[in-house]
Parts: structure tokens; C-alpha cells; sequence
């Protein structure tokens, strides 16, 4: 009689000590699905910061764009196309007098206008528009 309350005590002990190691690692598996997918929620996109520096003028450029995850790109299989609008675009130097071409006409273009003739090379009476006409 003593060893078959003995023998049922064990088998209570294993069978709790299962129990609960079911338990145990069904807690596991949810907090691992629950992380797969609030990674997959909250990490749906990717953000790069661009920075470009240009010939002639040496502006620099910085730019910070996004990237679905999953997105299909129309470039090809290896490209990926970013679309960035000009209000994401900063021009982060100076510009100065490099765009006295467009100055006037159009003033929200002369963070990415370069001159080809900068004043400092124009001569005072020559026309920067193209008149090749000379003053001997």
C-alpha cells in the first residue's frame, strides 16, 4: 500500500513537472509570435540618409528617404527606386550668388541652381545670356 501512495505522488510530480514545462514553453512560443509580429508591424520600413556633394559649385546635399519593406521596385530586380520630392531635399552650405541666373525668375530654385557663368568670371559690360559680340 505505501508503495502505490509512493508510486501515485511521483506520478503527480511528473505529471506537474510536465504540466508545467508545457506551460512554460507555450509562454515561450506566444512571446515569440507576439515579437515576430510587432517587428514586422514597427519595422515595416527602412530610413537612409543621403548625402551628395556636386561639381561644379560644391553644394551639398542631405536628404532622408524611406523604404517599405516588401516594396517592389520598378527598377529592376537588383535596383530600388526611392521617390523623394524637392521638400525633403536640404541644401546644407551656402549658396551664395552661385544662382544670380535664376535669382529673380525663380527664387525656389536657387538652392540647386549652379550658374555655368559665375559673376566673378563675367565681365561687367558682357551679356549673360550669350552675346559673344567683343568691345575692342
Amino acid at each position: 500500500m505505501l508503495l502505490l501512495l509512493s508510486l501515485l505522488l511521483w506520478y503527480r510530480v511528473v505529471l506537474v513537472v510536465v504540466v508545467v514545462v508545457v506551460v512554460v514553453v507555450v509562454v515561450v512560443v506566444v512571446v515569440l509570435v507576439v515579437v515576430v509580429v510587432v517587428v514586422v508591424v514597427v519595422v515595416a520600413e527602412l530610413w537612409y540618409r543621403v548625402v551628395l556633394r556636386t561639381r561644379p559649385g560644391g553644394a551639398v546635399f542631405e536628404a532622408t528617404v524611406r523604404r517599405p519593406l516588401g516594396h517592389q521596385s520598378t527598377a529592376g530586380r537588383d535596383g530600388v527606386v526611392f521617390d523623394v520630392g524637392t521638400q525633403q531635399i536640404s541644401r546644407t552650405n551656402q549658396y551664395g550668388r552661385q544662382p544670380h541666373c535664376i535669382m529673380h525668375s525663380y527664387p525656389h530654385l536657387r538652392p540647386y541652381c549652379y550658374c555655368l557663368l559665375q559673376e566673378s568670371i563675367v565681365p561687367s559690360n558682357a551679356s549673360v545670356i550669350g552675346n559673344n559680340n567683343s568691345l575692342d
